[in-house]
């Protein structure tokens, strides 16, 4: 956000951010920030950010204390599968309550195939879809947070073949 945001400082600086291939939205880190006054939002900002956006995002990172509309979220996953991401982040809820209840993903989660780098926090996983053939490219896999059914992360690390970095935190059995 600092990006588009420093946009207005120089006219040919304007549109230099739509093409910038990361993206992070560190609510969590940059609290009073987004709760200033005449601040329209978190969903607001990443629509803005998106719709205004040209070419691929690798990656994309938001932490995020609560989100609105789950819809939002769904509807920002398709978007990023569609446009290549290769590094996903996600961190929902405060870091520090350990017993926070997970924030289902939607399944469309399951269509980023260019995946390298998946990092959950207090998400769960949706059924795979019937398509699903797993992450090929998944490098690095962590998973922060009780899942919701072990037999589906048993399944989610058996189909990525070139996983090389696995952390699962806040797991019990």
């Amino acid at each position: 956000m600092e990006a588009v945001r420093t946009s207005i400082l120089c006219r040919q600086w304007r549109y230099k951010w739509v093409n910038l291939s990361k993206l992070v939205f560190d609510v969590v880190s940059n609290r009073a920030l987004w709760t200033r006054p005449n601040t329209r939002g978190v969903e607001y900002s990443v629509y803005h950010v998106l719709l205004s956006h040209c070419g691929n995002i690798h990656t994309f990172k938001l932490c995020n204390t609560s989100l609105e509309k789950y819809s939002d979220l769904q509807t920002w996953i398709h978007y990023l599968a569609r446009n290549g991401i290769r590094e996903l982040t996600l961190e929902y809820g405060c870091t520090a309550n350990k017993n926070a209840n997970l924030y289902k993903l939607p399944a469309c989660i399951w269509s980023c195939e260019h995946l390298t780098h998946l990092q959950l926090r207090q998400y769960g996983l949706p059924e795979p879809l019937c398509a699903y053939k797993g992450f090929r490219n998944l490098v690095s896999l962590q998973l922060h947070g009780k899942p919701n059914d072990i037999q589906l992360l048993e399944n989610l690390i058996g189909n990525c073949p070139v996983l090389q970095r696995l952390v699962l935190k806040g797991l019990q059995n």
